[in-house]
């Protein structure tokens, strides 16, 4: 009831394929979205950390959040599937003297990581998965989570309800494929497009409000960043 596009089978192939792709540009490409910068800021005001937190970024890439909480917080698990942006994020780690993340392999749905921690982060990954997956994965970190724990999820999500502004909510799609999707070599854009929708779900925001409300948190903010699609939500266990 939840999605309002066709409904694909995500793949991480596809997922790590993209982002493999893009891995040693990644951060001069997303350096030039609007709203990047100050997401990032806004997560870690929200997220509170203090000295002794333990950090999980999933979806991590490069590092971008993990680095912006290290100085700050204990220790950052920096998660992600694409090897390659796991590479770059270490290099990036070790120019930068920063020894207290740590870039490993894992995903939403099987972090391969047990230990507890007092905040969740992820930022501009979770569309990646279905509605389905994100109800899942949402209900999973409960039970990472230390009590009092924090999640914040920085994301392209949707403030209007795309399932009453269908039309809408497809032609924003579209201009995201155009702006931020990467071309594979001789692919025209329509094709460039219907890739897209395979691999990206935003969601929208007061569908992940009840996610989380079912799954026993408290949401204790909503921010919208970049209207009407880039934004902030956050709980807390």
């Amino acid at each position: 009831m939840f999605q309002i596009f066709l409904v694909m089978t995500l793949s991480n192939k596809d997922v790590v394929e993209r982002f493999d792709g893009v891995a040693e540009s990644y951060d001069e490409r997303t350096s030039k979205w609007p709203g990047y910068d100050k997401l990032i800021i806004r997560i870690v005001e929200l997220a509170n950390p203090r000295e002794s937190d333990i950090v999980l970024d999933m979806g991590a890439g490069t590092g971008s959040v993990s680095f912006a909480f290290a100085p700050k917080v204990s220790r950052v698990v920096a998660m992600d599937i694409a090897e390659k942006m796991l590479k770059v994020g270490r290099k990036k780690a070790k120019e930068n003297n920063l020894q207290n993340v740590e870039f490993r392999y894992g995903d939403f749905e099987n972090p391969n990581y047990k230990e507890k921690v007092d905040i969740i982060v992820t930022n501009i990954a979770f569309h990646h998965l279905t509605h389905e997956q994100k109800r899942k994965v949402i209900r999973n970190w409960y039970d990472l989570l230390k009590p009092g724990g924090r999640v914040i999820i920085g994301d392209m999500m949707f403030f209007f309800d795309p399932i009453k502004e269908r039309e809408r909510a497809i032609k924003l799609m579209a201009v995201l494929a155009e702006r931020y999707a990467v071309k594979k070599k001789g692919e025209d854009l329509k094709s460039t497009m219907e890739r897209y929708k395979k691999t990206d779900h935003p969601i929208y925001v007061y569908t992940l409000k009840e996610f989380f409300e079912e799954a026993g948190y408290r949401v204790t903010a909503i921010e919208e960043i970049v209207p009407p699609i880039l934004g902030i939500i956050c709980a807390q266990k």
